[in-house]
């Protein structure tokens, strides 16, 4: 039961990339719980969910006792394979101050996920950008963490300082860290120089952490048309280059023209591993 986070700043993309990799999971017939913890409320227009009548504040409840209550996402598709724990954000907004009263209350959906462990074999936790107590409990609670970048300059160095945050938790919260999966862009535009510049940098950084660069996802319009329809680019357009992106390695260079690939390692950036393909190799590798 793998808990995966998606972290960096906000508008980067986390919650687009964590619903595409919930539909890919689940296609792939991975049972899969997405849980808002982003009291912005991403989840309900990206997957086009009803107003909840529950809402992800009740896990943090003092009466709780494992009874999750959970919405199944595009059921005529994935026939209950993923499912999600939405938000009402007054409650979460609420429930963060009052974890943030508590002696180590960001321990919290790290204690109850433990004592009450979910039946899915894939947990994703859709998380503010912002720190404050509800980014740390998604951080505290997972088992690995995906870094989600934009290929801005800021985005970029905000990445590099939420490391360097993540390498103190063990000492400030005496639990050990989880492990960084690795690094996406997102939104990415190769015909951007400085897009391509950071692309490069990261490649750097992941190396130097020994963890994954994963093949980008694209700048396009279709994600957005997608979100406003409440479905995912698998289902608005499944024959967009887009989609493939999610599932097939370093689909971004495959077929580029070596000028656009400047002095670049052409074998490098066409094998970058896609991230939904890996995470669900990952977890039937480890059953």
């Amino acid at each position: 039961m793998p808990i995966i986070t998606a972290f960096c700043s906000s508008g980067t993309g986390k919650t687009t990339i964590m619903v595409h990799l919930a539909y890919y999971a689940a296609i792939k017939g991975i049972s899969t719980a997405l849980i808002e913890l982003d009291n912005r409320n991403s989840l309900k227009a990206c997957c086009g969910l009803p107003e909840p009548t529950f809402t992800t504040s009740n896990i943090f409840a003092p009466n709780f006792q494992g009874d999750y209550e959970f919405l199944p996402l595009w059921e005529s598709t994935l026939k209950g394979k993923a499912q999600v724990c939405p938000a009402i954000r007054e409650d979460l907004m609420r429930t963060e101050k009052l974890l943030a009263g508590e002696s180590l209350g960001v321990l919290k959906l790290k204690n109850i996920l433990k004592k009450y462990p979910l039946p899915h074999q894939l947990i994703l936790l859709d998380a503010p950008g912002q720190e404050g107590e509800m980014s740390h409990s998604a951080i505290l609670a997972s088992d690995y963490i995906l870094l989600s970048v934009e290929p801005t300059p800021k985005a970029m160095n905000d990445a590099v300082q939420f490391v360097k945050i993540l390498l103190n938790y063990e000492e400030k919260f005496g639990v050990s860290i989880p492990k960084i999966l690795g690094i996406v862009v997102d939104k990415y535009n190769h015909e951007g120089d400085k897009a391509r510049t950071i692309l490069e940098d990261l490649s750097i950084i992941a190396k130097r952490l020994e963890t994954n660069l994963f093949s980008p996802i694209r700048l396009s319009k279709e994600f957005l048309n997608a979100y406003d329809l409440g479905i995912p680019i698998h289902q608005h357009r499944p024959g967009h280059k887009a989609v493939h992106d999610f599932d097939v390695d370093g689909n971004l260079f495959k077929g580029m023209k070596d000028e656009k690939l400047r002095s670049w390692d052409r074998n490098y950036y066409e094998s970058l591993p896609a991230l939904a393909k890996f995470v669900v190799e990952m977890i039937k590798q480890h059953g």
